[in-house]
């Protein structure tokens, strides 16, 4: 017993040191990238490399706003076009999930794992289709061009997770709910939804998260300056006579701030999500 009492402090410690080791591998590039960003242009070149910026500027943020790179724009191209594709993945995701998890029709089972399959194809493989798609359709170089490409990857995983969120929420509570004169679509919204609010905010997150971040389909299907997407522009800052870190850094700084305000802000419904996504009756 003593014994016992002895080694379980030292576990412990050795638990969050393990812990802090792990926080400070996974915090610094982002930590180097901010301190980079305030650090003027000859510093972030210095040698040996300054840990600390010995003197702060907020120069390399206004030369990215008010500079040469479009990034204001750029940057509202990424919020519309994620923001969009979170919006008609979540329609199309939660009317697909509903019906497989409520409804048995033949076929719904290979189906529905039939979604999940189309993750494994590689984009490489559609890339050539999708572009020849988008391009017939006058989609190419649009907002709803990109949307509807996202929303093409997105929306498999998406109804997947949500099927499993619908399949842990009692069917009784939907029939007691009609009983009492609920029509099948008001026993959705009014039941089903706001308690499956947890899964739909993960995979809301989920979704931001891959449009916000995409770079190929970006590149293929755009083609005009004024279309192009927070990533395609801050692959501009890449040239044939070097890098322009100070920007790249003041960019990359500013990119990390919506997901990482996303997640802070609904980091419990997206963990609670996940699990509940994970676990199908």
């Amino acid at each position: 017993m003593i014994k016992e009492r002895t080694i379980r402090p030292v576990i412990r410690a050795l638990e969050l040191l393990g812990v802090v080791v792990v926080l400070a591998i996974s915090l610094f590039p982002f930590y180097w990238m901010v301190s980079s960003s305030l650090k003027p242009a000859k510093e972030i070149f210095a040698s040996p490399p300054t840990w600390f910026p010995t003197q702060v500027t907020l120069d390399n943020y206004r030369n990215l706003l008010s500079g040469g790179p479009n990034f204001p724009r750029y940057f509202f191209n990424s919020l519309v076009i994620a923001s969009g594709t979170v919006v008609l993945t979540l329609v199309f995701a939660i009317a697909a999930a509903y019906a497989f998890s409520r409804y048995r029709f033949r076929g719904s089972k290979p189906l529905s794992i039939g979604f999940l399959a189309t993750q494994f194809f590689p984009l490489s493989v559609v890339m050539i289709p999708l572009y020849m798609t988008i391009s017939r359709l006058g989609l190419y170089n649009s907002y709803l061009g990109l949307i509807v490409s996202y929303l093409v990857f997105a929306l498999p995983l998406a109804v997947w997770l949500l099927i499993g969120v619908f399949e842990s929420i009692p069917k009784e509570l939907e029939e007691a709910a009609i009983v009492d004169g609920c029509s099948r679509p008001q026993a959705l919204f009014r039941i089903t939804l706001p308690l499956s609010s947890s899964g739909i905010a993960a995979v809301a997150i989920y979704v931001f998260m891959l449009a916000w971040n995409e770079f190929v389909l970006a590149l293929v299907l755009t083609s005009e300056d004024s279309m192009r997407t927070i990533q395609i522009g801050m692959a501009s800052f890449f040239d044939q006579y070097g890098t322009r870190y100070d920007l790249l850094m003041s960019a990359g700084t500013l990119t990390s701030i919506p997901v990482v305000i996303l997640f802070f802000l609904m980091q419990k419904q997206f963990v609670r999500g996940v699990l509940a996504g994970a676990v199908k009756g």
